[in-house]
This record gives C-alpha cells, structure tokens and sequence, in this order.
C-alpha cells in the first residue's frame, strides 16, 4: 500500500458566464505543465453539461422533471437565471466534493466556478473544510461580458447579467482578475505572478 499524499493545492475562479474562467484556468494549466507541475481543471459546466434531457430545461428544451432538475429560465427580457431543483442542488454537490476528493488525494485542481446563490457558497465551505484554498475573482466589465456572450453562441443571452448581483459575494479573494482589457495571455500572466508570490509568502 501506499503512504497517503499530502492534499494538493486548489485555485478557485469565480465569476460570471463568459467572464474568463475557462481560459485562464486552463491557460495556466498549461503555463505550470511547462514546468512540470499537473493540474486539472474541473467546471460546473462539466457537471451542468451531465443533466439527462428530462430533468433540464433550456431553449427549446423542456424535461418533465425540469422542476427537480436544472432549469434556465428568462424572468425578464434580456435576462436568464440558473434556477435548480433538489436533483440540481445534489448533483452539484456532487461536482464540489468531488474537487475535494481529487485535491486530498494530493492532486492540484483548478475550478472554473460560478457562485450562483449562498446555499452553493455554504456548500462549497463545507466540502472544502479543512483545506487551504485561492479564492480568485474573475471580473470583467459588464459591456464586454455582453458582447462575449453573444458572440460565443453556446450562451444564455443575460445570464452573465443575472449573476453579477450574487457571485462576488461571498468568497474571501486573495487575487482578482480584471479580464476587461486583458488578452488570455495578459491575464494567465496576471494569475500566474499572482499565485507564485501567494505560495512564495506562505511557504
């Protein structure tokens, strides 16, 4: 048998849709694995991407359980909320502990996150109870956000917009990214620096 690993590090960047995450997270994924460090990137997106058709609405899309499952509805026009239901709530659970799971297993993980309400950051305290975690937040100006999610075609029209009031609420940040002006580059440049000078300090 092996000796169990000491947990490995976790960096969590939240922020809206379209904000950024997903390139910076995997663009220093990247970055660290030219110098030999592997770190995996997870996404609520990877976990929203496994609801069945039936327990999902969005689009034309409308499951008969939709209610228990994940549901992107418009309150108003020009805007979209995430709205979940208990098998929603669950399955995300699910995404946070099994972040937790690969970092005690001494794995460095990156999570592309989005805080969608206080229930999602008290359950993202409680699965991440014990372990030294980043907090990142990633920014970017409301105009450039539209515009990037329009042109993505893969998004909800609004639902950057919807986010915006609840993400940066409750995560205690030690870096923020401001992505409004920054090339992909410019802001893993930004990350990176951040982040070796935080380990730097506390090693």
């Amino acid at each position: 048998m092996t000796s169990a690993a000491s947990p490995g590090r976790v960096v969590i960047l939240n922020g809206t849709s379209s904000s950024g995450k997903t390139s910076l997270a995997t663009g220093l994924a990247e970055r660290r694995a030219a110098h030999g460090e592997m770190w995996i990137v997870i996404g609520i997106d990877d976990y929203l991407a496994k609801v069945p058709a039936s327990w999902f609405e969005g689009g034309s899309v409308t499951g008969p359980y939709a209610h228990r499952g994940v549901r992107f509805v418009s309150p108003t026009a020009g805007e979209t909320t995430l709205e979940l239901g208990v098998e929603g709530r669950r399955l995300l659970a699910a995404y946070r502990r099994s972040v937790t799971a690969a970092v005690r297993t001494g794995l460095d993980v990156l999570v592309d996150d989005v805080i969608i309400d206080e229930p999602a950051w008290r359950d993202w305290c409680d699965a991440l109870e014990d372990l030294d975690v980043v907090w990142v937040a990633v920014r970017c100006s409301d105009e450039v956000v539209a515009r990037r999610e329009a042109g993505r075609g893969d998004r909800y029209v609004g639902l950057a917009r919807s986010q915006a009031r609840e993400v940066h609420r409750f995560p205690p940040y030690a870096i923020d990214i401001d992505t409004t002006a920054l090339t992909v580059d410019e802001g893993v440049d930004a990350l990176d620096r951040a982040l070796t000078e935080r380990w730097q300090v506390s090693t």
